[in-house]
């Protein structure tokens, strides 16, 4: 269909319509004359495509009847469409970002497109493509990119105003002859002419070594325990099993040791009297900064005597994020870690610094330390009661049984001459008593401290109500980068 020149006849068809039954043409007619449709504003823009549309579709059927046919030897896309500059201020640019971009081995980024209000206006859209360097098509066989929702294989089609790429495995060879992974855009838009850019993305592999899966890195276990059982963790990889000693069982109408009295004969007593622990070793009475201003232990308490029939995990964020801040497992983190770099390291053992260069940076083939000694919130000095003998972190764990460090995310970068490593901490401890507890600090029939009489009443509750207790579950996670020689 012909469209150069504009037929002045179609022209005064298409403008009578437009201001008989447009209703943009309707608001703009008036008895001293029509108001033209303005050239280049917002208001009038669906105006226009509709005139232009119009004008078209006249057009069209004048030609179906014979009239202004195209000769065979005219060259059609070289032509330029008049009705462009009706449309008005078709684009002549728009953004593109980044133009240049290196893009790690399996590692995504983001290319966007923006329109510019100066250089144009109207609705376009964004159609991006790759081709391969060099031979300007490009499959997914080279595995070198990938459009986001682009169908797989062959030339990759992706629409929208930005694309997530990826990189594949393969890295550009160092060679000026290949600058890079070619990934073109083409705006379209009725009436106006396609703009295209390009954007180069070269792919490089320094990032080696990466975890496959979240993995044990490092294990701290206590070295008093005698396990009687063991508790499996979901959370951690493999479902990997925890032991526990006496202290995790828990039973009814069982006899006190020899020696132990009996300090209530019913719940409601029991729970009362173990409730005096909160008083003595998580009081808020003071409000000194390391008082349980957050009420921790009392929620645990409470979780407790809601009496369970199961053993169950309990975590809390305020003693999550105590224990993140306690002086005592800081010192465990960097020891766990013990790299050069690190604040405090247990010189001469193997740790996770340590296990990993023995595999070669690989952590997929690091062997786990299974020697590092877990930590302990007892700082201060329990006859004054003092910061973890008062804030509750004693009560609730004293010493901690089992440390376990998950690697969630690691990567060695050759090119840096560092690693990354994501790491995740998780501590726990069984929130119940065994028999030595009670033989330690519970009440001897003597003169007994409202302490000695709360630690009983907590073990009977546990081993002659049938009370299960709760293991603490302590969990956050630190992100690090070293370097190595």
């Amino acid at each position: 269909m012909s469209l150069h020149p504009l037929a002045p006849e179609i022209v005064a068809e298409t403008n009578a319509w437009f201001y008989a039954l447009h209703p943009r043409g309707q608001k703009l007619r008036g008895p001293n004359g029509d108001t033209p449709l303005h050239p280049t504003s917002a208001e009038d823009a669906e105006g226009r495509r509709a005139w232009v549309a119009e004008y078209r579709r006249r057009m069209a059927e004048k030609q179906a009847k014979g009239g202004n046919a195209p000769s065979e030897d005219e060259d059609l896309d070289d032509r330029i469409d008049p009705l462009s500059s009706i449309l008005c201020c078709c684009p002549t640019d728009f953004t593109l970002a980044p133009e240049f971009m290196t893009l790690e081995a399996e590692e995504s980024a983001l290319l966007y497109a923006t329109d510019m209000p100066p250089a144009g206006f109207g609705a376009g859209t964004y159609t991006w493509t790759t081709f391969g360097a060099g031979t300007y098509t490009w499959t997914t066989t080279s595995d070198k990119l990938s459009l986001e929702e682009a169908s797989m294989p062959g030339l990759q089609v992706a629409e929208g105003a930005q694309v997530w790429i990826r990189a594949g495995t393969e890295p550009n060879t160092m060679v000026e002859a290949e600058p890079g992974e070619l990934v073109e855009v083409t705006r379209t838009q009725p009436g106006c002419a396609p703009i295209t850019k390009q954007a180069w993305v070269f792919v490089q592999k320094c990032k080696e070594f990466r975890l496959r899966q979240p993995k044990i890195i490092a294990i701290a276990t206590a070295s008093y325990l005698t396990p009687t059982t063991t508790f499996a963790d979901p959370g951690l990889p493999g479902g990997h099993a925890l032991s526990f000693g006496q202290d995790l069982s828990f039973s009814t109408s069982r006899a006190l040791p020899q020696g132990s009295p009996s300090v209530g004969t019913t719940t409601a007593s029991l729970e009362n009297t173990m409730r005096r622990l909160l008083i003595i070793f998580a009081s808020n009475m003071f409000r000194f900064p390391w008082n349980d201003r957050s009420d921790m232990a009392e929620q645990l308490f409470d979780a407790f005597l809601t009496p369970q029939r199961a053993v169950e995990f309990w975590s809390n964020e305020d003693l999550t994020a105590a224990a993140e801040a306690h002086p005592n497992i800081a010192s465990f983190v960097s020891r766990a870690l013990s790299a050069p770099n690190s604040r405090e390291r247990s010189e001469g053992r193997t740790r996770i610094h340590q296990a990993l260069e023995n595999a070669g940076w690989d952590i997929n083939k690091a062997v786990p330390p299974t020697d590092l000694g877990v930590p302990a919130f007892n700082r201060g000095t329990d006859w004054l009661q003092t910061r973890d003998f008062d804030n509750g972190l004693a009560l609730m764990v004293n010493a901690i049984q089992h440390g376990i460090v998950v690697a969630k995310d690691y990567y060695y970068d050759r090119c840096k001459g560092e690693y990354f490593i994501k790491l995740e901490y998780v501590f726990y401890d069984v929130f119940g008593l065994d028999d030595d507890d009670l033989r330690e600090f519970g009440a001897d029939g003597g003169i007994d401290t409202d302490a000695a009489a709360g630690i009983t009443a907590w073990w009977q509750l546990q081993h002659q109500h049938g009370y299960a207790p709760l293991i603490t579950r302590i969990a956050f996670e630190r992100e690090f980068r070293f370097p190595v020689s």
